[in-house]
């Protein structure tokens, strides 16, 4: 399954739980056509890149999940892998 995950910029949030699951990941205003095609499932993490996707690219609002973690975390850190991974399993 391939696996996008989208956050604000591309460089906390989204790209640790690509890490953790595979996939690709970018930020928000990086989303193209060809990335929202590639993706099976869409991994966003705030109601506002659900709204974005839904905006612009309303085609591929179907497979967009959202994982509802706000931007509070640093790249990799332990306790942003435990909350991606609660989220992931709750969402599956």
């Amino acid at each position: 399954m391939n696996l996008l995950f989208v956050c604000t910029a591309g460089e906390n949030r989204s790209r640790t739980a690509a890490e953790m699951y595979g996939g690709k990941y970018c930020g928000m205003y990086d989303l193209t056509d060809a990335a929202l095609k590639w993706a099976d499932k869409v991994y966003v993490f705030e109601k506002k890149h659900e709204t974005y996707i839904m905006e612009h690219f309303f085609r591929f609002y179907g497979k967009v999940v959202n994982l509802d973690i706000p931007d509070i975390y640093d790249y990799g850190v332990e306790p942003l892998k435990k909350v991606v991974r609660a989220r992931m399993k709750a969402k599956s």
